[in-house]
């Protein structure tokens, strides 16, 4: 049997492991959604391993087996802190859902498999996250990441039309780089693009990282303009105002350089040998709006014929058609709602809407009642990195409400990364 000195040891190294596993999701997350599976799984069976570890340390023998059930309940506890009541309750209405699902076991299976990913990734990334060292390291494989992304966007889209890593075609709807749509790639960045920009109100030391912040910043935003993803733009646009509302209105002046620019080198730099016309055209944007106007109104309308309950987890594309207008019906094929939280509405009824709306509020309330405190307004290096990543979530939440984020495994691993990350920003700065 091990002592407890070396099984603490052994506690320390799991949550090592741990993070690498998160590290290299991070690293892989634009380019392979195998990676963002196996590294999930392996950190929850070192995340298990640990649990199990730290209940044998703590364990003390007791009489009964309640005693023992209770013990070992709380060791395999997760670290939610206040949003655990409002995870617990949106669950429940997931669960729920499959007493009147179309497919049970498929509504099920998607709890298990996809939902339930969600708050793993962000339990685990809250729990073994806990030094500066750590959050700077991610914040460091986050934005390397992310801009090799926007480097394979620009060889895709001026060069070769293909990205470099995945071959994926250049299309009508703009770059993709490594991601299977132009729509993902404009989600990615919308939390990258206020991320990388409030780097540049960090006060470095040295002249040459606030040029690179520069750099990453104006590339970033050129990648976003070449996605063609105009919801995307708009979306990256509520992160930036929220991020220059925290920090401060004069630093507007920064932005509105940088946009200019980039609008400017986007017009007159993009290719002219592209495929088809640019969804830049009047006709293609009331085209658009139009579709989405459709879908929306089709999903209320299932919504609202089940709408304490909704229709069951993951069964959205499956009973939407049914509730499509005829025409429709003929033209288009099965589709996500394009707004996720209709999507989930339309799933897990109007509670299950209302329980993850909580879960957002609860994660803001929290982190900007950390950022508005006089001690730490001197604007420290954390306080900063916790108002871009505020910001850039505030972001990617806004392109949700028209896209398909909470779907995409990248997208929904990258989201529930960035809220733990945040979590974790807002621990430290709490205890300092």
């Amino acid at each position: 049997m091990l002592g407890n000195l070396n099984k603490q040891r052994l506690v320390v190294n799991l949550d090592k492991a741990i993070r690498f596993f998160f590290y290299l999701l991070i690293f892989w997350l634009p380019y392979s959604p195998a990676v963002i599976e196996s590294c999930v799984i392996i950190a929850f069976l070192l995340w298990a391993l640990k649990r199990g570890v730290l209940f044998t340390i703590n364990y003390k023998r007791v009489n009964g087996l309640k005693e023992n059930f209770i013990g070992f309940a709380r060791a395999y506890r997760p670290e939610m802190g206040p949003l655990v009541t409002p995870v617990a309750l949106f669950l429940l209405a997931c669960f729920l859902s499959t007493f009147v699902s179309l497919s049970p076991l498929n509504s099920l299976h998607r709890i298990f498999t996809k939902i339930l990913e969600w708050f793993v990734i962000f339990s685990i990334v809250v729990e073994v996250f806990t030094q500066k060292k750590h959050v700077y390291t991610a914040m460091g494989i986050l934005l390397f990441t992310a801009y090799a992304t926007v480097g394979d966007s620009f060889v895709q889209f001026y060069v070769t039309q293909k990205d470099i890593f995945n071959a994926m075609p250049l299309t009508r709807g703009g770059a993709t780089a490594g991601f299977h749509h132009a729509n993902s790639l404009g989600g990615f960045l919308t939390l990258v693009v206020p991320l990388s920009l409030s780097l540049l109100f960090i006060k470095w030391k040295r002249k040459f990282w606030s040029l690179v912040s520069f750099f990453f910043t104006f590339t970033a935003l050129w990648s976003l303009g070449i996605t063609y993803a105009r919801m995307a733009w708009f979306s990256a646009l509520v992160g930036i105002v929220v991020l220059l509302n925290f920090l401060g209105k004069r630093k507007q002046s920064i932005f509105f350089v940088i946009i200019l620019v980039c609008i400017s080198l986007f017009y007159f730099l993009r290719p002219v040998t592209m495929m088809e016309k640019p969804r830049l055209s009047m006709e293609g944007v009331q085209s658009a709006v139009q579709w989405r106007a459709d879908i929306w109104a089709d999903t209320i309308g299932m919504a609202r014929k089940s709408p304490l309950l909704g229709h069951g987890v993951n069964t959205y594309m499956q009973v939407f058609q049914e509730y499509r207008r005829r025409p429709q019906r003929r033209l288009f094929s099965p589709t996500y709602a394009h707004n996720c939280y209709l999507q989930i509405a339309a799933e897990t009824g109007l509670w299950g809407l209302i329980c993850f709306l909580w879960i957002i509020v609860v994660f803001f309330e929290k982190a900007i009642k950390t950022i508005r405190k006089k001690c730490l307004v001197e604007q420290s290096h954390l306080r900063i990195l916790l108002i871009g990543m505020l910001s850039g979530i505030c972001g990617f939440l806004t392109h949700s409400f028209f896209d398909t984020n909470f779907y995409s495994l990248q997208l929904s691993a990258l989201l529930w990364w960035a809220m733990g990350i945040t979590i974790s920003i807002d621990k430290l700065l709490n205890q300092a």
